[in-house]
């Protein structure tokens, strides 16, 4: 199996947060399933924390798109093909030189809305979902438990075996050189009811279920960036999450606010980890100009979803910049 080590700048970090904000004007594009990109502070984090803010880019590169127009055109099927980069970027009050062990997924995808109403109704049901498969990684090439020691090394695995059900990893967990890789499949359905006022949304619930499969070959067929099978014994190989959404329009300029919440359930992975996260998190659109343009704070319990951190586990409060990616549209004649 050959291990990927690519490299990341924050630069490229940085670039790939500010696309969303630098085509708002221009926006052509909507995706029912998936997370928003955004920029926060978190004045209360999980122990280890020292965090100074989080960036969490994620830039879909469209290969087909035809859900804006199909959907205004009253079509019942509608559909996306992409290729998505998602690269959270965690700045420490530590010298971090700039990154310390950066985070990346790049995948790709397609979803799918199929429209379960007339669409003369004034409301609107619709079912869908997203398949995705792609590559984890955080670029590092040590020991995830020992720095001093390269990764794939006889050593390496003599550190995995001292372990046991009892001990806690997020003890000895190399948090700023450790490997983390693997390859993953997402599927995901999604359940929306939408509430129109003319031929727009105003508002909207949303519910999703899906799963992260963890694998060991890159699209299914090459022997590229898997975990180990000790690796794999502390991951578990699936993630489970189910999520609402509530988001309803409250002036004729289309400014809004969502309310979500998702749940997060890792299956068998070591005693030592949480396996659960909740995510309570409010959204505010205030901007007519920028109608994807928002405020939000978010309050996590449960486990850490930065690569290898999934070890550590608590309480974070976040607060900061996000950008929607499916905001009020037209979706009928």
């Amino acid at each position: 199996m050959v291990r990927i080590q690519p490299q990341l700048t924050w630069r490229l970090t940085f670039l790939t947060l500010f696309i969303p904000c630098l085509l708002s004007g221009q926006f052509k594009e909507v995706y029912p399933i998936g997370e928003d990109p955004d920029i926060n502070v978190k004045p209360i984090q999980m122990d280890p924390g020292g965090i100074l803010f989080e960036a969490n880019p994620f830039v879909r590169f469209s290969l087909y798109n035809n859900m804006i127009e199909g959907l205004k055109e009253n079509k019942n099927h509608v559909f996306g093909v992409y290729a998505a980069y998602l690269s959270p970027l965690r700045m420490f009050t530590s010298n971090s030189l700039p990154v310390e062990t950066p985070s990346q997924r790049v995948m790709v995808a397609t979803q799918h809305l199929f429209r379960l109403t007339n669409p003369q109704e004034d409301i609107q049901r619709f079912a869908g979902f997203m398949f995705g498969t792609g590559h984890y990684s955080n670029g590092q090439a040590d020991c995830a438990f020992d720095e001093t020691i390269p990764d794939g090394t006889a050593e390496c695995e003599a550190v995995y075996a001292t372990f046991t059900d009892d001990t806690e990893l997020s003890d000895f967990l190399n948090r700023t050189s450790g490997n983390y890789s693997t390859n993953f499949t997402r599927i995901f359905g999604t359940y929306r009811i939408d509430h129109l006022k003319g031929k727009m949304n105003v508002k909207s619930h949303v519910f999703d279920l899906g799963t992260i499969i963890y694998q060991n070959r890159l699209f299914y067929f090459f022997d590229v960036g898997g975990f180990s099978e000790e690796d794999i014994k502390i991951y578990g190989r699936f993630r489970f999450q189910a999520g609402h959404e509530f988001m309803k329009v409250y002036d004729q300029t289309y400014r809004r606010f969502s309310i979500a919440t998702r749940v997060e359930w890792i299956a068998t992975p070591h005693p030592s980890v949480n396996p659960f996260r909740l995510d309570l998190r409010g959204n505010w659109y205030p901007l007519e100009r920028l109608p994807q343009v928002g405020l939000f704070t978010t309050i996590t319990a449960g486990h850490d979803n930065y690569n290898y951190r999934f070890l550590d586990s608590g309480f974070t409060l976040s607060l900061g910049i996000t950008w929607d990616s499916f905001l009020p549209i037209e979706m009928r004649k």
